[in-house]
């Protein structure tokens, strides 16, 4: 069994590290042809050997879920009309997505050799039991839509009861619908891009515990990553670009601390006391 893991790791690396290339309508390996590649239209693609045989093809689409994120994956279809779906995965810096599909299923599934197209490999690959992605990705999509409208809710509950915001001193104030409100934290602003490791801004509490920071995120101006005290993170999508100044952003990002069980005022403090009695009782 082992000598077999060790066969299959040798097959990968030597694969990996041929270099598969599409050049006009020809699937190189290595600068040698072996298969041809068709794109009639949009995101399909049909493999032929060299005589210009069909031997399979492949479709990549994708699912569209909440908050602009997609799921990508590829349904093929051999040339006897058997059908199975895998994921799509980038194995490869390219740009060109005929590239990336034919090395996923060169170096992943070993469906391309320096002979051509593996007739025995791609035989056994379509007698492979997979799940339908079509179905699944469709479930994770409708779940998607309903989780976002649940946390909306959520969160506007979390603004009708806490009504968080920023005072001019950058003090955080709550108020419960009591009169006057109460401060439950405060806000130190930086400056931040991109490109720097620089937080944008930092929530401290009454205690003056560094309840969370918030960074600029990987996916866009308009994404940011939150940090907090305790060693969690989570992603704040706000509509809008951070400035230091912005009272909409202080209302979101405490909005979504108070929706990931960070309330601010004294709670930091009462938790670490509490997780200290906690270890002195099991002494």
């Amino acid at each position: 069994m082992k000598s077999v893991f060790i066969i299959s790791l040798l097959l990968v690396h030597s694969l990996t590290a041929q270099k598969i290339q599409i050049k006009k309508d020809k699937v190189l390996l290595d600068n040698k042809e072996i298969a041809l590649i068709q794109n009639p239209y949009r995101d399909h693609y049909e493999y032929y050997s060299l005589s210009n045989e069909k031997i399979f093809e492949v479709h990549l689409k994708g699912v569209d879920l909440a908050n602009e994120e997609f799921i990508y994956y590829l349904d093929l279809k051999s040339a006897e009309g058997k059908i199975t779906q895998i994921p799509y995965e980038v194995l490869v810096t390219s740009l060109k997505p005929d590239r990336i599909i034919t090395h996923q299923l060169a170096v992943k599934y070993q469906l391309f050799d320096s002979r051509g197209i593996d007739r025995e490999k791609i035989e056994a690959f379509f007698d492979v039991p997979r799940e339908s992605l079509a179905d699944k990705y469709a479930l994770k999509k409708s779940n998607s839509f309903v989780d976002a409208e649940g946390k909306q809710q959520r969160l506007q509950n979390i603004k009708d009861t806490y009504n968080p915001r920023l005072a001019q001193d950058g003090e955080i104030l709550f108020n419960n619908g009591n009169y006057p409100a109460k401060v439950a934290g405060y806000i130190k602003a930086y400056d931040c891009d991109q490109f720097s490791y620089n937080p944008c801004l930092e929530v401290w509490d009454l205690d003056n515990i560094k309840v969370a920071a918030v960074f600029p995120g990987n996916h866009g101006t308009r994404s940011y990553l939150v940090k907090t005290y305790d060693g969690n993170q989570f992603t704040l999508d706000v509509n809008r670009t951070f400035t230091s100044s912005d009272y909409i952003f202080v209302t979101e990002l405490v909005s979504h601390l108070i929706l990931e069980g960070y309330v601010l005022e004294h709670q930091a403090f009462y938790k670490h006391l509490q997780q200290q009695n906690t270890k002195l009782e099991r002494q």
